[in-house]
Order: structure tokens, then sequence, then C-alpha cells
């Protein structure tokens, strides 16, 4: 996306920002590396680990697949991520979801093109798409148990090149979230009937492209206490929101708590200068979390390796 912001450092190139933070956390990262490189007073190694590829091409999953836990021993993992909805000096953790499994999809919905003024002749596959997005949003609303958490929103949709020409073939894109794996096969397969069966009813064919990426995030419960203990030291008890509602986003570093106990953890950034949410053009890191942040990850590694063990 493009950066609307206004200030100096904003980007410089169309098309490309900072609209998530991991700069940030990387800066807080290397601030406690620094720190504990400096200051060796605890008992036991430290990994620090830089996740590549987070938004969209798993980085954590290739890290554990090039042997990340096969080259370094590692008991328990965390990871701190920025949050505009809880204010500066606050955290936010649970003992369980804390991020949705994210999957992706393609319909390509083929009909019959051929001239506006004549649809009679075609197999129109706009209006047939237009039925298949009305009918998918009832997916979640009666097919899924209400008091289970899921999303399916359509993000994309291609289709037509002209005033006056029905075109061959429409492509609708999107994504599903959700948190239980029943609950998830369920979707896809509702998605895939339902799209097959407008299709054929109306004479078209269609070809559908589902993936499943990132696996929920889970937090183990005992690690998160004692994450939420280190913040609790930090801002206060009255500054850490426990169980607090998991997000519909998805995060890799699931994969690695798929493989080791852990917590993945918010830290509040918002104040008057930062508003804006994840992912949106006037997103900015609010620079006020680098030394909360950078002494998080120091007592938590102090309090892991002196007192906890």
């Amino acid at each position: 996306m493009t950066e609307k912001n206004s200030f100096k450092y904003k980007s410089i190139n169309e098309g490309m920002m900072h609209a998530c933070g991991h700069d940030g956390h990387t800066a807080m990262l290397l601030g406690a590396a620094k720190y504990l490189k400096e200051n060796q007073d605890f008992d036991g190694n430290v990994c620090f680990i830089f996740q590549p590829g987070e938004e969209g091409h798993a980085g954590g999953e290739k890290m554990i697949q090039d042997g990340l836990f096969k080259d370094f021993k590692i008991d328990e993992v965390y990871a701190l991520h920025n949050w505009p909805e809880l204010p500066l000096g606050q955290f936010g953790v649970s003992t369980g979801a804390m991020m949705a499994a994210v999957d992706e999809f393609d319909i390509i919905v083929k009909g019959k093109g051929g001239h506006a003024a004549i649809p009679d002749l075609t197999i129109d596959p706009i209006v047939i798409s237009s039925q298949i997005i009305l009918s998918l949003q009832t997916i979640i609303s009666r097919f899924v148990n209400p008091i289970d958490k899921a999303v399916l929103s359509i993000t994309k949709i291609h289709g037509g090149s002209a005033y006056n020409v029905i075109d061959d073939n429409v492509i609708l894109s999107g994504t599903v979230r959700t948190f239980k794996s029943d609950t998830r096969k369920k979707i896809e397969n509702k998605i895939k009937e339902t799209a097959v069966g407008i299709s054929k009813a109306n004479g078209a064919d269609t070809e559908i492209i589902y993936t499943n990426k990132y696996p929920p995030t889970i937090n183990s419960k005992k690690e998160s206490i004692f994450a939420s203990n280190v913040a609790k030291e930090l801002v206060g008890k009255e500054n850490v929101h426990m169980e607090i509602d998991p997000s519909m986003g998805g995060e890799d570093f699931s994969y690695l708590l798929n493989e080791k106990p852990g917590s993945y953890l918010y830290i509040g950034q918002k104040d008057k200068d930062h508003q804006a949410y994840l992912h949106t053009t006037r997103y900015d890191f609010n620079n006020d979390i680098l030394p909360l942040g950078v002494n998080f990850w120091i007592k938590l590694v102090h309090n892991f390796l002196n007192n906890k063990k």
C-alpha cells in the first residue's frame, strides 16, 4: 500500500510502507540483544529470532524447515507485537487463542462471453459471481456455530474489459479466518459446494484454488502467565490485560508455537498521535514503546533464566 502520512520519514516508494511495525519489533529485539550481550548477568543461553517474510510468506515455518530447533536448543518461545487498539504502556495476552488460522482462495467462474446487448447468447460470469458472493456471506451466519469465531471476506473481483462486452471469466478472491480445525474444513467445503453449485445452475464451470496458509496462534497457559507477570512488573497489574480477545488476523509465529511452548503478546502503542490501525495507509509505529519493549525482553530473560528455572 502507498503511505499517506506526511512526516519526513514516510516511505518514498510507491505502493510500499511499513504498515505493521515489524521494523520497530526488530529494533526492540536488537536493543535487548545489545544490552544482554554487554551485561551477561544471567545463567543460560538466549536465541533472538528475526522472522523473515512474516507478511504472507510463512517465514516462521521456513526457519523451522531450515533447522531452527535442530541447530539451537530452545525450550520456550516468546513474541511481542505492537497493538494500536491498546493504549501506550499496556500489554495484552491470552492463555489460549491469540490469532486465527489464515486461508486464501480464488474462484474462477468460467462463462461464455459475448456482446452486452445480447446477453441471452452468453453465460454471464459477472452475474454468476454476484450470486456466489452473496451466497458465501451466509456460510458464517448459517453453517458455523454462533459461539465459534470465523470470518469470510471477498477481497478481490476481477472481470470485464469494456462497457459493451460480457467477458468469459471472472476471478473472485478472498480469505477465511478460523480457530478450530473442523470449522476451517467445513467452511472450505461450503465455499466449494456453493461456488460449484451456483455456477452449474447457471451453465458455467468453476475452478477453485483453496490454500491453507498459517495455522492459528495458540499460546500455552503456563508460559503466558509467566510472560504476563513479567509485563506486570514493568507496567503494573492494572495495565496488563489477561485473556484479551483474540484477533482474526494471522501470524506466522504460530508455526513456532506448534513446536514449542510459549506466548505471543501485544504491546499497546495508542496515544493521541498514533490512532491508525495495522495495515492501514496512515499507520505509524510509536517509537515511545521502544524502551518498554526492550526492557520487557531483558526482564523476561532475567526472570526465565535466573528465577524461573
